[in-house]
């Protein structure tokens, strides 16, 4: 198809009356990006550890090929132009879109835009549940330390006499069981 061909250069030089075409190579065709080659794969080149058991590799390039195609095939939406009032047009606008459409499909074999997106949403609802579970143990946390530090000490002093009174008690009794002997029953 279309996508499939290779990018086609003049064929020069000189530039200024060649008229031929021929196909691009990578000696006259400058790539701007050229995609960070992580060994792995695309997704990963970027990870967020999320929690002590949970990471999310979640990296994307721009070269990877549902990137690529979204941009083909929008660039070529784009770069058209349609008249609204012509049926040659019309159905030009037409064939394109379903063009497009099944190319930005997920009915083919190969990983679809639809598919990244749905890939990418999906770690990002994960990362949201982890971060609502993590919020809800910093709180919880945070309220028991609360209990601990902001202790009211008319409380705190008052238990402490409470133990105090209760020890003293329990010493009193021990103390009087110890002098305690059968000798003194008979």
């Amino acid at each position: 198809g279309f996508f499939d061909e290779p990018q086609m250069r003049v064929d020069g030089p000189p530039f200024d009356t060649a008229t031929a075409m021929k196909a691009a190579t990578d000696t006259d065709t400058l790539a701007w990006y050229k995609g960070d080659k992580t060994p792995g794969g695309e997704r990963d080149s970027y990870k967020i550890y999320a929690s002590k058991n949970s990471v999310l590799k979640v990296g994307t390039r721009a070269d990877e090929e549902p990137m690529r195609d979204f941009m083909k095939y929008m660039s070529v939406m784009v770069a058209e132009s349609f008249d609204p009032n012509s049926a040659e047009s019309n159905a030009h606008y037409g064939a394109l879109k379903t063009l497009v459409t099944s190319g930005l499909s997920d009915t083919n074999d190969k990983t679809s835009i639809l598919e990244l997106s749905t890939e990418l949403g999906y770690k990002e609802k994960h990362l949201e549940n982890l971060k609502t579970r993590n919020s809800s143990r910093v709180n919880m946390s945070e309220n028991i330390l609360s209990d601990v530090e902001d202790a009211n000490i008319y409380e705190v002093s008052a238990k402490l006499l409470s133990y105090k009174t209760q020890l003293e008690m329990s010493y009193k009794t021990t103390a009087i069981l110890s002098q305690v002997h059968l000798i003194n029953f008979i």
